[in-house]
């Protein structure tokens, strides 16, 4: 059959879900429930007419906050596509949580067909990065919305740069934008730390300059196109509690060398730090030792450059893991955002993966040997293919989610008090002098009300201050009091006598605007650069019509 190793991985890939839609319920994972709340209020957002959503208005107690400007973007687009069609927040949590484990076992089959040029070989690679137990446990007890997508489109970069290298520059150029940006805005540590692993791929495997150069361009148009996401996410940082909550949240999350190399394949209790599973795993340990192994004896280079770049992943990996690494994480702000050093896991994921086909070598033409070894990389993995239970839940309370969606309210902004327990009895209210309020319309991002003031008043607007929020006064903005001890982070201002027209606006910052400039400019160059080929071909392609 046509394509059979490329069909049998995409089969297997759907296999796990089975598990999940065989109910209506929702699978019990550590972070579900907070991505069912962001999911309502991304979509609310963008229903709304914020695009890119920033501002969630609903969360907080009706106080909002600014968290969708930090949360990665990739997986509640996805999700507001099926919620458009009608589909409930569990469904869409499932459908989008699985499609990522089917489009990377696409994706990765695709590109080491690419990279080893041998179908063989390819799905057995495939095999150890859809099933290796870190991957299942991310999708079965985390709950890892954005994560499980950075494993869907790292392939996807891969593939793009492995055909600049052989020469197809205009598709493989497509493909490692396509894949960089997509990957970027799957989540923001991981996306780091796999862009890290795709600019030390094309260091390794560029034929030449040229081709590093071209390949290095794609990346970096990966990163200016999703200058919108990131940009903002990193320069607006400094106005919540993220890195003060967060900063000793690693200490506690260091596995043991026990934990990683000792096979679990029971997902016992002493495998696991907080939960979860921190097994390197016995064929993917198998796989690199083998590796190493014909490293030391005669190889070809290629399989030589494959050992180099899958050994320095999974040496800094596990350097990085282990608290011999602790004064990197106190003195790199950058390296304590992925809170959690099992996370480097990730990397050794797709590292054991590439030495998986060092078993060719004692593979040789023994098929028996290789469908038992296929086999086996499935069954070991079949304890971690279940959820830790199903809830039943009622939907109506995560569209309508009271409080931040965050562990450790890493996104509640610097100015503001302890976050609210209720909600207000009044949204906008009069707090100095007297008035009177008419006509209020609140919407997600903007607030209108009419005001009768008798004497010079102080109105109070019990929305927590971002910058972006501005207030105008009968059309011209006025200044907003943000820091008052009395209401701390709450915009208030203040009003003359008389009638007015009151509209507060949660708009575009200026870092904002030239973020998202950056991102329009970019693509409008790619797209640009693509139409002008296109046309050369089909120049070219009639001239060769007319000649004949």
């Amino acid at each position: 059959m046509k394509n059979k190793y490329l069909w049998l991985i995409l089969l297997f890939s759907l296999l796990p879900a089975l598990v999940v839609f065989r109910t209506s319920l929702l699978p019990h994972t550590h972070d579900g429930p907070v991505h069912l709340a962001r999911m309502g209020a991304w979509f609310k957002a963008l229903k709304a007419g914020q695009l890119p959503p920033r501002w969630a208005a609903d969360l907080n107690y009706g106080y909002g906050t600014p968290i969708l400007i930090f949360i990665y973007p990739w997986p509640y687009f996805l999700s507001t596509c099926f919620l458009s069609l009608g589909f409930g927040l569990v469904t869409t949590f499932k459908i989008v949580l699985f499609s990522s484990f089917f489009l990377s076992g696409l994706f990765i089959f695709l590109a080491l067909k690419e990279f080893f040029e041998d179908e063989k070989k390819a799905f057995l690679a495939s095999l150890f990065y859809q099933f290796h137990s870190f991957r299942l446990i991310e999708l079965f007890v985390r709950g890892a919305f954005g994560e499980v997508f950075t494993y869907t489109f790292l392939p996807l970069a891969l593939w793009g740069l492995v055909k600049i290298f052989k020469g197809q520059r205009e598709k493989g150029f497509f493909l490692a934008v396509l894949g960089t940006s997509l990957l970027i805005l799957s989540h923001n540590s991981i996306s780091l730390s796999f862009f890290g692993v795709l600019v030390l791929f094309l260091l390794i495997f560029g034929r030449n300059w040229q081709q590093r150069l071209t390949a290095g361009l794609a990346l970096g148009f990966g990163l200016a196109v999703t200058a919108f996401y990131w940009l903002p996410a990193l320069w607006e940082r400094k106005y919540t509690y993220g890195d003060l909550f967060m900063k000793d949240l690693y200490l506690e999350h260091f596995p043991s060398l026990k934990q990683l190399f000792l096979p679990n394949f029971f997902n016992q209790s002493w495998g696991q730090v907080h939960d979860i599973a921190v097994q390197i795993g016995l064929l993917p340990l198998l796989a690199m030792l083998l590796a190493a192994f014909w490293f030391c004896q005669k190889s070809a280079g290629k399989e030589k450059k494959i050992f180099l770049f899958s050994v320095i992943i999974f040496l800094a990996s596990l350097l990085i893991m282990n608290p011999v690494s602790l004064p990197l994480w106190q003195k790199l702000p950058l390296l304590r955002q992925f809170q959690f050093s099992w996370r480097f896991l990730s990397l050794v994921v797709l590292a054991t993966s590439l030495t998986s086909i060092s078993f060719f070598r004692v593979l040789k033409k023994r098929t028996w040997f290789y469908a038992a070894l296929a086999g086996l990389v499935m069954i070991t993995s079949l304890f971690y293919w279940r959820p830790l239970g199903f809830d039943k839940i009622d939907e109506s309370d995560y569209w309508q989610y009271p409080l931040n969606t965050t562990y450790f309210g890493e996104a509640d902004t610097i100015w503001a008090a302890s976050p609210p327990n209720e909600y207000p009895e009044q949204r906008i209210e009069v707090v100095e002098g007297r008035g009177e309020i008419r006509n209020l319309s609140l919407s997600q991002t903007s607030h209108h009300f009419q005001i009768e003031a008798e004497t010079e008043a102080r109105v109070l607007d019990r929305t927590f201050f971002f910058p972006g929020w501005r207030v105008f006064v009968d059309g011209v903005e006025t200044e907003i009091q943000f820091q008052d001890p009395n209401y701390r982070g709450l915009l208030t201002f203040r009003l003359k006598p008389g009638l007015h027209q009151v509209e507060a606006v949660f708009g575009r910052t200026k870092d904002r605007q030239i973020a998202e400039s950056l991102s329009l400019i970019s693509l409008a160059v790619i797209l640009a650069f693509f139409v002008k080929n296109i046309k050369q071909r089909l120049i070219i392609s009639d001239n060769r019509l007319l000649q004949k």
